[in-house]
């Protein structure tokens, strides 16, 4: 969960020079569990079947980051519910808190924070802010993103924060997993819309496999899956024609 303590210059914060190349992620003494891979996030490519991947991969374009590490937090924050809402108020897939955190990242609707492409902006913006901090070692970044940039330091990284650290680590290796997954290119609140998509892209789409999985009792996801090229060319189609 996302908790913005407290950001000395809160306004000067926001006004960074972001690049459209991937900054190198590096260790620089404690790294957790990122030690060994840090160096390689840039060159990790994002398997077909991530939840939202083209709003991943334009986070990542715009901000300067690995869009798999992007995605790594995605899938630990929420399993990639864009619906998803805590006991504390964080809601979506990068679960962005309302109404602090999420206003300093220029959400001011709390509505927004459920359109997955504006949640994935969102978080991306913060981690890139965190990477400016902690001078883009990935294990601070993390347990800031966690635990409140004012309660991490490199010479000071709680317990739990490292743990978190540690726990999306282990969400970055699982990524491989959804490379032959069906691809999840909708996440509705209720089955009845699910329903209706469904029949939609059957017609529009005859060469591709529509099903709904439940991933909660407000969140039904439509996933596609078929051969690479057919699939390639159904992404490029969708993703071209949708704007969450």
């Amino acid at each position: 969960m996302v908790r913005l303590i407290s950001f000395c210059s809160l306004a000067t914060v926001l006004a960074l020079s972001f690049q459209s190349d991937a900054s190198g992620f590096y260790c620089d003494g404690d790294c957790g569990k990122w030690e060994d891979v840090a160096s390689e996030l840039d060159f990790s490519p994002l398997p077909l079947g991530i939840p939202y991947r083209s709003c991943f991969e334009r986070a990542a374009d715009h901000y300067g980051l690995p869009a798999s590490f992007l995605a790594a937090v995605g899938s630990g924050e929420s399993d990639f519910n864009s619906n998803a809402v805590s006991k504390r108020g964080a809601i979506g897939v990068m679960q962005i808190r309302w109404p602090v955190t999420a206003r300093h990242l220029g959400v001011g609707n709390r509505a927004k924070l459920f359109d997955p492409c504006t949640n994935i902006d969102a978080g991306a913006r913060y981690l890139r802010e965190l990477s400016e901090r902690f001078d883009f070692n990935p294990h601070y970044m993390l347990g800031a993103y966690y635990f409140g940039p004012s309660r991490v330091s490199p010479l000071n990284i709680p317990a739990a924060a490292s743990q978190y650290s540690d726990y999306i680590y282990e969400r970055y290796m699982g990524l491989s997993k959804y490379v032959a997954s069906p691809v999840t290119v909708l996440d509705l609140q209720t089955s009845v819309s699910a329903k209706r998509w469904l029949r939609v892209l059957r017609q529009r789409f005859p060469q591709v496999h529509f099903s709904v999985a439940k991933a909660t009792q407000s969140s039904h996801h439509i996933r596609a899956s078929g051969d690479a090229d057919v699939m390639a060319k159904f992404l490029d189609r969708f993703n071209a024609a949708i704007t969450f």
